[in-house]
């Protein structure tokens, strides 16, 4: 057993009440079960990890080796042994952290949050499924330095296919470039053009049994890219710009029985109509909506409002938090899913 999986047995237990909290630790109680996990590991952090690994250590009677940990602090080789963790599985072994790393220290914390989420928070409803994601922006190249893009961050894709790997999904990510940290248990295929995403898509069509359209993907890309950088006249620039293969229209001719589609549509005005639209065009199961123009709602913030709009009607949801927006999301395509 390594020591990742020494602390998520222990934690999982703790978690169960199979097992009384070390000394200096309160298990949370009440609200909701992420809340609660949060609520855990701020008091964790609080405490510092070599501090409670020490602990459950002593509790459980386990002598660690001393070279896991630094005398100067908190820090350590377990925060280095955690920081390359992928999934939880087939951990390396731990090594020395050559300096005290605060960053480092924080994004254990969240490994390790994760890692319990993935075991606690969830029902695994969706245990044999194979869901594929697309997220973020796509990169059109105008030449060797200049693109076209759009202001996608991929948070809601990304959040999507956290909440389908915590229901037990196998979970695949087609990602264009984004400044997001990949949710764990999930296999990220990144990508950069929208013929690089309508590629992936392909690839991995076959398997999927849920199809959630989120990313951004350019409806047109330059007609040619430059060998060399365009360098600038006195005179104005014309790009002739050459339209993008449809990802949904592919899908809709390539479906097989089955597949579950939800496709997302960003507008600035006639949403409901425009969406409805598009949901009979790319015939798609699900629509999920947003105005851009609406304060909440939109790229680069980190809550939306979306109406979701399907066959049997349109339902519009009220502001809330893109992790929650990603819960509503699934549950209506696994309940569309199962009506199938």
């Amino acid at each position: 057993m390594t020591l990742f999986d020494y602390y998520l047995q222990y934690m999982t237990e703790l978690w169960e009440g199979k097992r009384p909290a070390p000394e200096g630790v309160t298990l949370p109680e009440g609200g909701d079960e992420n809340g609660r996990i949060q609520a855990l590991g701020q008091q964790l952090q609080a405490m510092g990890m070599a501090s409670f690994v020490r602990a459950c250590a002593a509790q459980d009677g386990t002598e660690l080796p001393e070279e896991l940990f630094k005398e100067s602090g908190d820090l350590g080789g377990f925060e280095a042994f955690l920081r390359n963790v992928d999934d939880g599985a087939g951990a390396p072994e731990p090594e020395i952290a050559p300096e005290p790393d605060r960053d480092a220290d924080k994004h254990a914390f969240e490994v390790l949050l994760d890692c319990i989420a993935r075991e606690l928070a969830r029902e695994k409803t969706l245990a044999g499924v194979h869901v594929t994601v697309t997220a973020g922006p796509t990169q059109e190249a105008l030449d060797p330095v200049r693109y076209l893009t759009n202001h996608s961050s991929g948070r809601m894709g990304y959040a999507i296919a956290r909440e389908a790997a915590l229901r037990g999904a196998e979970v695949t990510l087609i990602s264009g470039p984004t400044a997001l940290q990949p949710p764990m248990g999930v296999t990220v295929r990144p990508v950069v053009s929208a013929q690089d995403m309508l590629e992936a898509v392909q690839d991995t069509l076959p398997e999927t049994d849920i199809l959630i359209k989120a990313a951004a993907v350019a409806d047109y890309r330059p007609a040619t890219v430059s060998e060399h950088k365009m360098k600038k006249s006195d005179g104005e620039l014309s790009i002739p710009l050459s339209r993008t293969e449809d990802i949904l229209h592919w899908v809709s001719e390539h479906r097989h029985p089955g597949l579950f589609v939800c496709g997302f549509s960003m507008e600035t005005r006639d949403m409901v109509a425009n969406s409805q639209a598009k949901l009979e065009k790319k015939k798609v199961d699900m629509i999920c909506a947003n105005n851009l123009k609406v304060s909440g709602a939109g790229f680069g913030v980190d809550t939306n409002i979306l109406t979701v709009i399907t066959r049997q009607g349109v339902e519009e949801l009220p502001l809330m938090g893109k992790e929650d927006a990603a819960g509503q999301v699934i549950d209506r395509a696994v309940a569309l899913l199962g009506e199938g």
